[in-house]
């Protein structure tokens, strides 16, 4: 029987790799639903609705609206082809808008909160952190 031996260095490198792999691999599935989202056409038109005026109040009826089906039937297809609900994928929009801001430009939390559509900063950094693990303060003192 053989027997294989590892250094430490070794056995961190083959983890790293493994965990590597298995984030990309999460990442390439999420790429592809919305991909497919975004080749339906009714999906296409809220999803670039959003992108175009992520600080918009947006409800589900204005995206169902705008897509030009009705409140359930977007809801549902929006759930089924991207995997994410409506709000979800729009706070997590925000989010990303608000880290570019955050890494680009001088204003304050509180301005980049209400640029990207929250009236709350407090609203806001809850939601920064439940998506990124870390405040809007500390992402930014992050990146010093």
């Amino acid at each position: 029987m053989m027997s294989f031996i590892f250094s430490e260095d070794q056995i961190h490198l083959m983890l790293f790799h493994y965990i590597l792999r298995e984030w990309i691999a999460q990442r390439e599935g999420e790429g592809q639903s919305w991909r497919r989202a975004l080749k339906d056409t009714h999906l296409q038109k809220a999803i670039t609705a959003m992108h175009a005026e992520p600080a918009r109040d947006w409800s589900v009826d204005d995206l169902a609206d705008t897509a030009g089906i009705s409140r359930a039937a977007f809801a549902q297809k929006f759930k089924r082809i991207s995997g994410d609900t409506p709000a979800h994928y729009l706070t997590k929009l925000r989010i990303q808008r608000a880290m570019d801001m955050l890494r680009t430009a001088d204003d304050s939390v509180e301005r980049i909160a209400e640029s990207v559509g929250y009236n709350d900063s407090f609203v806001f950094s809850k939601a920064f952190k439940r998506i990124q693990g870390v405040s809007p303060k500390e992402f930014r003192k992050s990146l010093a």
